[in-house]
Parts: structure tokens; sequence; C-alpha cells
């Protein structure tokens, strides 16, 4: 009986495994082919949308606990293409020799990125044109209450530029507000950039917090 559970367990783990997909990656080093990256302020940061060499470019920034994160949809020469980046942020201090600073650029918590290579972009691409991605306000200006805009798209569509900021579901009640159809467009995109990242993101965590040098307590 021992021996049959044993044996069982073994065929679970392996077809689990079999069943988990790992996704290709890159650190975001001074090692990384990252054109869309620039060194500034000792870390690096992808450059300015204004700086954007794609025909188009929406990015999605979100604030995830300890987590920061993008989910950027491009196209360039009529390809779509998507990748996610994530790194840690925290404010603990730790010490590194010079000789790991400056020259290497070396930083404490660097980005991940992968690159999303089995969803439907130019669907993906379509929803967030139907909800107004290049055009709509920040919430800020349409909402009553203070809430902590979570969320920000920085979008390029040709020579036209737009960048706003919003919160999570939690901060914007559709039912509470069924008149203002700039609550859906924000929810509809927030769904539209999660659908893109599903799958993605806890391989994007665990490999953040893998290569993020903060004190173990």
């Amino acid at each position: 009986m021992n021996r049959f559970l044993f044996l069982l367990f073994i065929i679970t783990s392996i077809t689990a495994n079999a069943q988990e997909i790992v996704h290709p990656y890159q650190v975001v080093n001074r090692f990384c082919d990252c054109p869309e990256m620039e060194w500034h302020r000792n870390s690096y940061n992808l450059k300015d949308i204004h700086q954007s060499t794609n025909d188009i470019e929406i990015r999605l920034r979100s604030n995830e606990g300890v987590f920061l994160a993008y989910r950027i949809l491009t196209k360039n020469k009529g390809k779509f293409s998507a990748s996610v980046y994530y790194k840690m942020v925290s404010n603990a201090f730790y010490y590194v020799p010079d000789s790991m600073k400056n020259g290497q650029k070396w930083e404490q918590s660097p980005y991940v990125k992968l690159n999303v290579t089995d969803k439907n972009l130019d669907s993906i691409f379509s929803i967030l044109i139907k909800h107004k991605i290049g055009s709509l306000p920040n919430q800020s200006v349409i909402g009553k209450k203070y809430f902590f805009a979570s969320l920000r798209v920085d979008c390029k569509i040709g020579d036209r530029f737009a960048t706003y900021t919003f919160g999570t579901p939690p901060t914007y009640r559709i039912d509470d507000n069924p008149h203002e159809e700039d609550y859906k467009d924000y929810h509809a995109i927030f769904l539209a950039f999660y659908n893109l990242s599903d799958g993605y993101v806890e391989q994007a965590r665990d490999l953040a917090g893998k290569y993020s040098y903060f004190p173990k307590k």
C-alpha cells in the first residue's frame, strides 16, 4: 500500500511538472539586449514613451504590493509583440562595494522581462482601441473620492501620445457609476492587459524575487 501511494505521488508530481510552463526570460542588466531600456539614476528603466521607435506602443504600469510591473503591447513593421516586466521595490538599504556599482551599472532589484508568445495580440489591441485607450482622462478628473492611482497608461499610436492614471477595480465600482462610460473603459483595459499577462505573472514575480539583493531577515 505504501509503495502504491509513493508511486502515485511520483506520477502526480511528474504530471504537474509537465503541465507547468516555464517561459524564457531576460534580466534587465548590462548584459541584456534591451534597447527599450536606459540606465538612469542608478537603475535601468523604460525610456520615455516619446522615445519609442515602435509604430504603436501601449504600456500599463501597475503597483502590486512589493512589485512594480509593466505590461506592454507594441506593433512595429506590421507585427505585434508583447512583454511583461517585473521588479521588486523596497526601501531596504543594502551595502554594495563601489566596485559593483557605477562602472558595472549594478542595481539592487533589476527588472525581469518575459516575452508573451501565446496570446491573440490583434484581438487585445482591438479591445483597447474599442475602449478609447488613447483618449481617456485621469480618473481624478471624473472621480469624486480620493483613490490611489495604482495603474498608469502610456500610449503611442502613430504620432499621437497619451498618459493617464486610474485605480484598480475596487476604486471604481461600475455599478455605482452607470453614467460614467469612462469607468467601464478603465475596467475593460485593466482586464485586457491582465489577460495578456495571464500565465506569466507568477514566474515573473518569482524571478524578480530571485534576482533582488535585499537583505534576508
